[in-house]
């Protein structure tokens, strides 16, 4: 017999929400990628979830061109196709994930954020997830922000709450 499980409110998902839930730094990309490497933030060897949170009140506005790396092909989209997916009422751009699946893995929080960060910057990070993110004209302004998740719970199932929860919350 599966355990139903409630996930964690979220209240709004906005900022005092994510840090009752854990998350925690909240820096601009432009002050992190300042920093080489990305220290002391997020902690070296831990695992967890990461986000892209946007705390402008003024109108989103979308690059015509990404500027990320290129490395899986140009994955600009068109600006309808952003606008079309973009969730007005909500802070969070897009939620990570640093979990190690096999010991021989050296994924981290802080590895993550920063292939993250180097894709959005043009680098040719591994990391196309979230691409997206750096169309926004305004993506230098965001802030990253992290929860270390430690056992029994897992970063894919924080991550798929926090995923699902726009969905109840703002129907997208």
């Amino acid at each position: 017999m599966a355990v139903s499980r409630k996930p964690p409110d979220l209240g709004d998902f906005g900022r005092a929400d994510l840090e009752r839930l854990g998350f925690v730094g909240f820096i601009r990309v432009k002050e992190l990628r300042a920093l080489r490497p990305i220290e002391p933030t997020p902690p070296k060897d831990a695992v967890g979830v990461y986000i892209a949170y946007r705390q402008s009140e003024k109108p989103v506005s979308f690059l015509r061109r990404s500027p990320a790396s290129q490395w899986r092909g140009n994955l600009t989209l068109p600006l309808a196709n952003l606008r079309g997916r973009w969730v007005p009422d909500s802070s969070v751009v897009y939620i990570g994930k640093a979990e190690r699946l096999k010991t021989t893995s050296t994924y981290s929080l802080r590895t993550r954020v920063s292939a993250y960060l180097r894709y959005g910057a043009g680098s040719n990070a591994r990391h196309s997830g979230g691409y997206p993110t750096w169309q926004l004209r305004d993506s230098a302004d965001l802030l990253i922000a992290w929860c270390v998740v430690k056992l029994p719970r897992t970063p894919a199932r924080l991550e798929g709450d926090l995923i699902d929860a726009p969905v109840s919350r703002f129907g997208a």
